[in-house]
């Protein structure tokens, strides 16, 4: 682990990596570093990539180190990394963002408003980029052969609320496949949880190798 003595942030972004190509990386971090809100702070952690990747990160945040911790543990798959970053995260609220994804500049300021509003937990449709109508559409957690549009969906990278709902409902290890609605609906029976309609963050669903894809060819859908 490194890391850098730092103020308390109002806000913690956690991030978690696993293989994902630079270039992507490099795309997440800058969008972090292009908010037009800048009391943050951003924990990564590092689900046991190759090697390169954690020094392509460190040197990568090197002139940002007062904003950014950089865990890095053996693979253990992202609901555990995710609950990792959570323990380490000092802010009053916290984010997450998926490794080959961005938020837009206004994508914090706009969640923070969703927490004046009354909410302690969002979960908000995305600006979905895809090569394909049919990447709109994603398998149901419940039944494998019945597609769903994303927008109509639960994704953790949009996640955003009090540190106390992520530290009290974690991220589920039993579950592959599904690990987002299960924490959005479990702390919603404490909390107020919503799903809401910014269009603030960048979900990429043209990649071949996400686990959503993979789902897909596996039941032998061909995206």
């Amino acid at each position: 682990m490194i890391e850098i003595s730092r103020i308390v942030p109002k806000v913690s972004i956690v991030m978690t990596v696993y293989n994902t190509e630079h270039a992507k990386i490099k795309r997440a971090i800058n969008s972090l570093l292009k908010q037009d809100f800048t009391d943050f702070e951003v924990v990564i952690v590092d689900d046991g990539s190759e090697p390169q990747t954690g020094a392509m990160i460190l040197d990568f945040i090197a002139d940002h180190s007062g904003k950014f911790m950089y865990f890095r543990h053996a693979n253990h798959g992202q609901s555990i990394s995710l609950n990792r970053g959570v323990i380490n995260c000092q802010g009053q609220y916290i984010g997450l963002i998926d490794s080959d994804d961005e938020y837009k500049p206004n994508h914090i300021s706009e969640c923070l408003k969703q927490m004046e509003n009354g909410a302690d937990l969002i979960a908000s449709i995305t600006e979905t980029i895809v090569n394909s109508e049919e990447d709109y559409y994603i398998p149901d957690k419940d039944n494998a052969s019945i597609d769903v549009h994303i927008d109509d969906c639960i994704l953790s990278g949009t996640f955003f609320g009090r540190r106390e709902v992520f530290q009290n409902f974690g991220f589920n290890s039993s579950i592959s496949y599904g690990l987002d609605p299960d924490l959005f609906f479990r702390a919603g029976e404490k909390y107020v949880a919503r799903k809401v309609d910014l269009r603030t963050y960048i979900y990429y669903r043209d990649s071949p190798d996400s686990v959503v894809s993979m789902r897909k060819k596996n039941r032998g859908v061909n995206n």
